[in-house]
């Protein structure tokens, strides 16, 4: 399994290979072409090349060396993240801690794999099929006056925001009725 930039900064870019000359990296963008070319996107990351030529050296174009490397290194730019938060700005270890879970977390960092991971969960728990709903089961995506169905959406999500506040209004479920559709804006909920 392969993302869009493994194809360019990795499987086709020579500069990872052994027999490349090292310097090439000095002068070639990220995917392994000259900066001065009219197919170069211009960035540079010497630095990454670098790992990516060991990596190459010691794994081929496996990918599981290449994420364990990216989960070593994420783990170490944490601990001198939590470091420099520590002498920096908090004289307190446990502010800088959490600074560092915070950083650690961050969705900046996370939120690309994870959605990805849930997707081929998702994907593979339907069998490769897409889901199959009937108008019992969500009768917005069913209506046939757009205006309605974005008021409704727009609906549920200011309805599950507030569900996140108060428990005490959950609906044991959306079908059957149990969020009518919003067909004007002077519906008494909107």
């Amino acid at each position: 399994m392969t993302f869009f930039d493994d194809i360019f900064a990795i499987k086709e870019n020579m500069d990872i290979h052994p027999e490349t000359l090292l310097l090439n990296i000095l002068s070639n963008d990220f995917r392994g072409k000259p900066k001065w070319s009219n197919t170069s996107h211009k960035l540079h990351r010497p630095l990454c090349v670098l790992t990516f030529h060991r990596n190459f050296m010691i794994h081929g174009l496996k990918p599981f060396g290449y994420h364990v490397v990216n989960v070593v290194l994420h783990r170490l730019v944490c601990l001198l993240y939590t470091c420099v938060c520590k002498v920096v700005a908090f004289k307190s270890s446990i502010f800088a801690f959490i600074a560092g879970i915070l950083f650690a977390t961050h969705l900046v960092h996370t939120e690309a794999p994870l959605v990805f991971c849930l997707m081929a969960f998702r994907v593979w728990m339907l069998g490769g099929n897409l889901p199959h709903f009937t108008l019992q089961d969500n009768p917005t995506s069913f209506s046939d006056c757009l205006s309605s169905r974005i008021m409704t959406y727009s609906y549920l999500i200011a309805f599950n925001s507030w569900l996140l506040l108060s428990l005490s209004v959950l609906s044991y479920d959306w079908q059957m009725g149990s969020i009518p559709l919003v067909e004007s804006l002077m519906a008494p909920k909107t």
